[in-house]
């Protein structure tokens, strides 16, 4: 058995992306282990450079229906292949998205030997996994059945979960089941996946069953864009910057395009990149952790994501768990964090012919009408 593997997805057009990866977590991240892409509908002429460079290619054929709206398309799915009995002859399995730029070293995540990954930064589940029932909750009887088990099964999901863009594992995990038994979690809440992704399927396999990175493992560009306007300018680097929103370093406007470039043109020999130090120091946990700028973002967070599930819990009419919730929202934040959802206090003990009339009258664009 091989010690370990760093792995990557991508179709034809993100072959690129997928290059400078590699060659970024071999420079910056002084990566020793082997690599393996994930190759989605790649025709074999295109692989030439993988295989020259001895990349190991798992060819995925795609997962799921191709019919079903998805706002990521089916390519993600693909990342269940890593839970498959071919990457049992690696013994750690180092898992990247490819718009990623890494800057440190990631021997450190090799460390554990469970599912680790770093936290999702997302204010609450239903924003970016899970849908919610809609106030029309006639037409909605299997959403809201797949929701109510959902909240049941994994009740700790709605506060705590990581993000599927780096995760790494021992493939002591994996069995001949593990893939069959991914796939059929997906299908089960495939009504409620909202994004057609695989991070809430993988959150929901490892349920209180993973491990937390730290957050310079998983830094995500779109949480720090201004900090992060100029390389320059920082007191420090994160390990691995990931590009998950809109903002990618390929683009030209892009302030990363220089540095993403130059690893795609050192790729074209990927055995003969040499590591190199750091640009720059990376933080202790603890100094982050306690910096003003993520306590501030961390609070917004928290705060966006009780107002999310005050309006839920009044769209559905659970009334006595908004009381509850608002009671401890403005107990911990202050009677401004929730200024807009006062009003439903009182509106909850009214009658629903009361009820309508009001919001008919003032609250037609409220979070909670």
């Amino acid at each position: 058995m091989r010690d370990s593997v760093l792995v990557t997805l991508a179709d034809r057009n993100f072959l690129n992306q997928a290059k400078q990866l590699f060659s970024s977590a071999k420079r910056n991240g002084n990566w020793k282990g082997e690599f393996a892409l994930l190759a989605h509908n790649i025709p074999e002429k295109d692989l030439f450079w993988f295989r020259k460079n001895g990349v190991y290619i798992k060819k995925c054929p795609s997962l799921g229906l191709p019919s079903r709206k998805r706002k990521y398309p089916l390519i993600f799915l693909d990342k269940f292949y890593l839970f498959t009995p071919y990457f049992k002859q690696w013994k750690k399995v180092l898992f990247l998205d490819a718009d990623i730029l890494v800057f440190h070293s990631l021997a450190p995540l090799l460390v554990n030997n469970n599912f680790s990954a770093v936290r999702d930064l997302t204010p609450s589940l239903s924003s970016y996994d899970v849908k919610t029932p809609s106030p029309d909750l006639t037409s909605n009887s299997d959403i809201i059945s797949l929701f109510n088990d959902l909240k049941e099964r994994y009740p700790l999901l709605f506060q705590r979960r990581f993000n599927g863009g780096v995760f790494t594992f021992d493939t002591s995990l994996i069995d001949p089941h593990t893939f069959s038994r991914l796939r059929s979690l997906h299908q089960k809440y495939e009504l409620l996946n909202d994004w057609g992704a695989e991070q809430l399927t993988l959150n929901l396999f490892f349920y209180e069953q993973w491990g937390e990175l730290p957050f310079f493992y998983n830094f995500h560009y779109w949480f720090y864009q201004q900090q992060l306007s100029n390389l320059e300018k920082l007191i420090f680097t994160p390990a691995i910057l990931h590009f998950c929103g809109p903002s990618k370093p390929w683009n030209p406007q892009s302030r990363f395009f220089k540095v993403w470039k130059k690893s795609l043109i050192l790729s074209e020999s990927l055995s003969s990149v040499l590591p190199v130090a750091s640009l720059l120091p990376l933080p202790s946990v603890s100094s982050f952790l306690s910096s003003r700028y993520y306590l501030r973002f961390l609070r917004r967070n928290q705060i966006a994501s009780c107002r999310e599930c005050l309006a839920l819990f009044y769209r559905m009419n659970q009334l006595p768990e908004f009381r509850r919730k608002l009671r401890s929202t403005v107990r911990q934040f202050g009677l401004f964090s929730c200024i807009h959802e006062l009003p439903y206090y009182f509106l909850s003990y009214s009658s629903p012919g009361y009820k309508q009339r009001m919001k008919s009258l003032f609250f037609t664009n409220r979070a909670c009408s």
